[in-house]
């Protein structure tokens, strides 16, 4: 049984929970060549994937929200990473809010940090989930996006 429940991101990645506390939460990964770019490194994309998918589940189960919306997500890469390495990813909370929360993460291998991300994800309350859901139903953001036209 899994501490927090997985995504399917996270399961196609490999991931594998470690810990949770109130303060933090920590899984692991093991990225294969099919997780490499074209130098033969393990994707950057892929540990900006993880350090996403990690905050935003982490977020969604302390606040008790079906989900979060990444608003803005920036990754600093300290380090390449070889395939078939173990990656420690770690996030932390920053700072809790009504409709915006705040978290951050670090991927380690072999002891060192090799990536950091500073997260901002929305609460995905009802008004946001299920846009269009119901058909005919037009809603103020469906409306505003066009999608009801």
């Amino acid at each position: 049984m899994s501490l927090i429940k997985l995504s399917p991101i996270a399961e196609t990645c490999g991931v594998e929970e470690r810990q949770l506390t109130h303060e933090s939460y920590s899984v692991a990964a093991a990225p294969t060549k099919d997780h490499a770019n074209s130098s033969g490194k393990v994707s950057g994309g892929l540990l900006a994937t993880l350090l996403d998918d990690t905050m935003a589940r982490y977020l969604a189960h302390v606040l008790g929200v079906q989900s979060m919306m990444t608003l803005s997500l920036t990754v600093h890469y300290l380090s390449a990473v070889h395939v078939g390495n173990i990656l420690a990813i770690s996030v932390r909370i920053s700072r809790k809010g009504d409709k915006i929360s705040y978290a951050e993460g670090t991927i380690e291998c072999g002891g060192n940090v090799v990536a950091q991300a500073i997260g901002t994800f929305g609460h995905a309350g009802p008004r946001f989930r299920n846009l269009g859901e119901h058909a005919g139903e037009k809603s103020e953001q469906a409306s505003a996006v066009g999608l009801n036209a």
